[in-house]
C-alpha cells in the first residue's frame, strides 16, 4: 500500500504499487541526492542482525562462497560490510543511483577483494553478470514502480537464482521508527487500520519511502512477478523503539555507541527475534522475504 504520508493523488491504485509516472522523476532525483556521509553502523552486533535476519528466512549459508551477488540500492555499503565478515571471500558488485552514498561505499570496502561498484539507477543499469544472489536492504520501497523492479531483477538472477530484501517497512514502521507504540499495539487488536494519506506534498519532503507491505502483499507480488519458493519473516519493534525513543541514531554527530548501549541494542535485537516467534507479523515493523527465480 502506498505510504499514508505520501500524498494520495501520486498513486491512483495504491495495490498496484505503481506510482503515477508523472512523480517518477521526483522519487529519483530525491534518491540520487542521498548523502548519508558515512556509516558508522559497524558493530558486531550488527552483522548478528543480520544473520538472524538470513537464518529466520532459510538462507542457506553453506556452498555460498564461489556465488556472484549483487547488493542493490548498496546505499554506504552497510550490508556488504557485514556479509564480508560473514563470508569474507565471497564476490559482490554493489550499485546505488546516489553517487554520494556510492562513494561512501567505497571509502568503507574500498580495500576489500572481490568488490565492485556502479553507480546508476538499478533498473536501467546493463549489469555484466547474471547473478547467483540479488541482495539488499530496506530499497524496495524506494521504486516507484514496484512491478518493473521485481521484473528487472528477475531478468538479472541466474538459474534458481535467490532474490533477498533483509528490510522492508511494514505499517507498524510509521510508529516503531517514531518512538512510539500505539499503532503496532491496536494492529495486535485489530488487523486492518483505516489510514489517512496526505492531501498535499511536505515543504521539504523527501519522498523516498513510496511503499508499505505486509507479508501477505510481499508474498502475493513475488508469486505474480515470477518467483517461487518464497519465505518472509518479520522482526523489529524494541529496536527501533529505543533506537528512536533514546536518539541512538548514528550518525556525524554521534559516531559510536557508548557505555550501555550496545548491550541495550543488541539485546534488543535478540528479543525482537524470539518475539517473531510468539506474535503475528503485523505487530512488527519490517517484513523480510527470500525467493527463488522461477525459469518456467
Amino acid at each position: 500500500m502506498l505510504n499514508p504520508n505520501i500524498p494520495s493523488y501520486f498513486c491512483d491504485d495504491p495495490q498496484s504499487y505503481i506510482l503515477n509516472s508523472s512523480f517518477y522523476d521526483i522519487v529519483y532525483e530525491n534518491n540520487q541526492k542521498f548523502n548519508t556521509q558515512h556509516e558508522y553502523r559497524l558493530d558486531n552486533f550488527f552483522t548478528e542482525e543480520i544473520k538472524l535476519r538470513l537464518k529466520s528466512l532459510n538462507f542457506p549459508f553453506k556452498n555460498i562462497q564461489n556465488l556472484q551477488l549483487l547488493d542493490l540500492c548498496c546505499g554506504t555499503g552497510f550490508l556488504s560490510y557485514h556479509l564480508k565478515k560473514i563470508f569474507p571471500d565471497i564476490r559482490i558488485d554493489l550499485i546505488d543511483i546516489s553517487p554520494n552514498e556510492l562513494s561512501s561505499a567505497k571509502d568503507l570496502l574500498g580495500n576489500s577483494k572481490n568488490i565492485n561498484f556502479f553507480c546508476g539507477n538499478a533498473l536501467d543499469f546493463e549489469y555484466p553478470v547474471q547473478y547467483d544472489i540479488i541482495i539488499g536492504n530496506s530499497f524496495l520501497h524506494h521504486f516507484p514502480n514496484i512491478p518493473e523492479a521485481l521484473n528487472k531483477i528477475h531478468s538479472k538472477l541466474s538459474t534458481n537464482g535467490l532474490f533477498i530484501s533483509l528490510h522492508e517497512p511494514t505499517l507498524a514502521a510509521l510508529d516503531w521508527e517514531s518512538g512510539s507504540c500505539r499503532l503496532p499495539l491496536k494492529l495486535l487488536l485489530k488487523k486492518n487500520i483505516a489510514l489517512k494519506y496526505r492531501d498535499t506534498p511536505e515543504k521539504k519532503g523527501s519522498y523516498t519511502d513510496i511503499w508499505i507491505f505486509t507479508a501477505e502483499d510481499l508474498y502475493s507480488l513475488l508469486k505474480k512477478y515470477g518467483y517461487t519458493n518464497i519465505v518472509t519473516a518479520h522482526s523489529w519493534a524494541i529496536r527501533p523503539y529505543i533506537t528512536a525513543k533514546f536518539a541512538w541514531h548514528l550518525s556525524e554527530k554521534n559516531r559510536k555507541l557508548k557505555g550501555i548501549q550496545p548491550f541495550l541494542l543488541k539485546s534488543s535485537i535478540l528479543l525482537d527475534y524470539y518475539l517473531s516467534h510468539i506474535f503475528p507479523s503485523r505487530f512488527f515493523g519490517s517484513c523480510a522475504f527470500i525467493a527463488q527465480k522461477d525459469n518456467k
